[in-house]
């Protein structure tokens, strides 16, 4: 049986988990940009539980005006935002449809 060398590259590689936070800062803004609610709702956790901070996560829809967002973040956002697919009507997202989010618990008030 063959073992990695690196048992996990995102944390020993400097700046890995920098690419993978950007990849899931875009996801969930074309996300957003598409309409679909389950994507929105993982790529959103999926921020949240690599230590994203809740304010850059909440702002990704208007981060033109958000002062949290590098240049480089900027650019992705910016190529997303031109690349996305822009739909009108319903989205039927290829990859989840038909499916829920996942229950959450609700937050103490």
């Amino acid at each position: 049986m063959t073992q990695a060398r690196i048992q996990n590259p995102a944390l020993t590689v400097p700046g890995a988990l920098d690419a993978a936070q950007q990849l899931a800062m875009v996801s969930l803004r074309a996300s957003q940009i598409n309409g679909c609610s389950v994507c929105v709702d993982i790529h959103t956790r999926e921020l949240d539980q690599m230590g994203e901070s809740s304010e850059r996560i909440y702002l990704v829809a208007a981060w033109r005006e958000a002062p949290y967002f590098s240049d480089a973040e900027r650019a992705a956002l910016a190529l997303t935002e031109s690349d996305t697919r822009h739909r009108t009507g319903p989205t039927r997202c290829r990859t989840r449809s038909g499916t829920k989010p996942p229950a959450t618990t609700p937050s103490p008030s």
